[in-house]
């Protein structure tokens, strides 16, 4: 695991899982997620928002913009996710960010 800014980043050298602080102020899991897009890919991202999810029991909300999937929780540690591969298509490794994602603790 290394850190990237202020971001911790688990990867093997193409896929990546980055964990981020959010947005302070957003107050739930589609508002930390939409705010995460806007910071990461830009106002003018062309995002496609995918729905809810649970991570761990917690509502998450996710994107896809441009091959990344960007995942807000609101857990009692509000995180941002984003996931993607570089050099490798999404879904060579979504099992793999699923997985990561359903192991999640939060305390």
């Amino acid at each position: 695991m290394g850190s990237s800014g202020s971001a911790a980043v688990l990867t093997d050298g193409k896929g990546r899982f980055e964990v981020h602080a959010p947005n302070p102020k957003a107050t739930d899991a589609k508002s930390i997620a939409a705010a995460a897009v806007t910071s990461i890919a830009g106002k003018a991202s062309a995002s496609l928002p995918q729905g809810e999810m649970k991570i761990s029991g917690y509502n998450a909300y996710y994107y896809m913009v441009g091959g990344k999937r960007i995942v807000g929780v609101d857990a009692p540690t509000r995180i941002v996710l984003v996931e993607y591969a570089k050099g490798a298509s999404f879904s060579a490794y979504s099992a793999a960010f699923d997985k990561m994602q359903s192991d999640l603790k939060f305390r």
